[in-house]
């Protein structure tokens, strides 16, 4: 049994955004890297099941990682998944890529922190910017940040902060990069560790 952890939820920009690569990779630095108990999450396509219920398939041991496919609309059942898992893991990530609206509420609810994947041209920046008003609503201004991938002809971090609406919390386009922020996000900061 572990303390229980942070839960970090990734939320794609759009279509293309790679969330999902982004939260594997970081899961993968965590459990390999650092000895952590890691659970990653993503959704299926969002139905229930036969009966009409919400479901987490059996949590799986996949790649050296435990993973969950969770199905359906409920927002309360992926409460309780979470809830049920925290004191079995010391990260749980959750890829919202695909959730349904209630389930993916339900999430951004009990996420330590959100991360909105994207890369840095300006159209991803355009479709970042209406994804963080959509989130507006759900209040979590002082848990929201980019995760930013440069592209060919993209915008330097602070122009994309200022045309997304959210502070750049890292960039993921490199092992490095990825592994910095993993380390960053769990392992324990001097009082006078600044985030770049």
């Amino acid at each position: 049994m572990h303390e229980p952890g942070p839960v970090y939820a990734f939320v794609p920009a759009h279509g293309d955004s790679k969330a999902g690569a982004v939260q594997e990779h970081l899961g993968r630095t965590w459990s390999e890297g650092f000895g952590l108990a890691v659970l990653l999450v993503d959704f299926a396509s969002g139905r229930a099941n036969d009966e009409g219920f919400s479901e987490c398939a059996a949590i799986r041991r996949e790649d050296g990682m435990d993973r969950c496919t969770f199905q359906g609309t409920e927002g309360r059942a992926i409460t309780r998944l979470v809830a049920s898992a925290k004191s079995n893991y010391e990260v749980i990530c959750v890829d919202l890529t695909g959730a349904p609206q209630a389930a993916a509420k339900a999430i951004l609810d009990l996420a330590h922190s959100v991360f909105l994947v994207s890369d840095s041209g300006r159209e991803s920046l355009i479709m970042a910017r209406a994804t963080i008003a959509k989130l507006r609503p759900f209040k979590m201004e002082d848990r929201l940040a980019l995760l930013l991938r440069r592209t060919t002809g993209g915008l330097r971090p602070d122009l994309a902060e200022d045309l997304a609406g959210a502070p750049v919390c890292g960039l993921v386009e490199t092992v490095e990069q990825l592994e910095r922020l993993a380390r960053w996000l769990v392992l324990p900061q001097p009082a006078f560790a600044i985030a770049v």
